[in-house]
């Protein structure tokens, strides 16, 4: 979710190709497939006032939760 007054722009890449998606004011967007997990990463730029996003995630099934440290 990207709230605030201003826009951005929001730049994906997988090192060979550049993506750039223009994100609106009080705008909502979501990662799926190869975008949003490898190789593709991405950054927000180019942002016009103010912007204040807010991210919702969920872990794969194989991914252990809480914690970044493993167990061992």
């Amino acid at each position: 979710v990207s709230l605030g007054t201003g826009t951005s722009s929001i730049k994906f890449t997988d090192g060979d190709d550049e993506l750039l998606v223009k994100l609106e004011a009080r705008s909502l967007y979501r990662f799926s497939g190869p975008l949003r997990f490898e190789p593709w990463t991405h950054s927000v730029d180019q942002v016009t006032g103010s912007r204040y996003g807010v991210t919702f995630r969920s872990a794969r099934a194989n991914e252990p939760t809480g914690s970044s440290e493993q167990q061992t």
